[in-house]
């Protein structure tokens, strides 16, 4: 699920010479042929060489937010949230970056969403400023759930502060392309004052500050 954030020092990975693009899908075959051996065989070379921590997915607050126990988000290269005021753990998501051709961090791999980790996840996309999102499962495969409905039938929908408007489905052959706009919910209090016209500003302080509510300038 994870790659450091350098190149990993993996011998079995570098024998590979690249793939010409003109003899990928040739190449996809073979690895394919016999119930998948060479794609399983080269899986299995993967050594990231080094042992990493993942201790923020194993802390108890954390932990209901994994899908699965084995599969945790290396705190190294943990795509890290920005932490809402008060809520304990709310800078984790299950989510780690990856590194692109020549640029780092070029990618984020995460789980696929729980119901409870909605709104992380659209809270993801808006803060990474992220423009695509590529799905690799079905909601359900062999009767099994790999990933909660994270997007709206139709219409729109609010998980935890962002708005989630389904624009467009176009349902190909071998996959489906949604189009999404995203709007951030701004929630506030709104203060009426009854007693404006009654209570002289002394006594009006005194009744705003006994409500506990505290009122900054913009």
């Amino acid at each position: 699920m994870v790659s450091p954030l350098t190149p990993p020092c993996n011998t079995g990975m570098m024998s590979h010479p690249p793939i010409p693009i003109s003899e990928l899908a040739e190449h996809i075959e073979l690895l394919k042929a016999n119930d998948n051996l060479r794609l399983s065989q080269e899986y299995e070379s993967i050594d990231p060489s080094q042992q990493f921590t993942w201790e923020h997915s194993n802390l108890e607050v954390n932990k209901p937010k994994n899908r699965y126990a084995n599969v945790i988000a290396y705190d190294h290269t943990r795509v890290i949230l920005a932490p809402i005021d008060g809520i304990l753990g709310s800078d984790y998501i299950n989510a780690n970056y990856i590194d692109g051709y020549r640029k780092q961090n070029a990618y984020i791999a995460t789980q696929g969403p729980l119901a409870e980790t909605f709104g992380d996840f659209w809270r993801m996309v808006w803060e990474q400023r992220t423009a695509s999102v590529v799905m690799m499962t079905r909601l359900e495969e062999k009767s099994r759930i790999k990933c909660d409905q994270y997007w709206p039938s139709r219409g729109t929908e609010t998980y935890g502060m962002t708005q989630v408007t389904l624009l467009d489905t176009m349902e190909l052959a071998t996959f489906c392309v949604r189009t999404i706009s995203l709007h951030k919910v701004n929630h506030f209090a709104q203060f009426q004052l009854y007693l404006w016209l009654i209570l002289n500003l002394l006594q009006l302080k005194a009744s705003l500050i006994n409500s506990g509510h505290r009122l900054d300038p913009g």
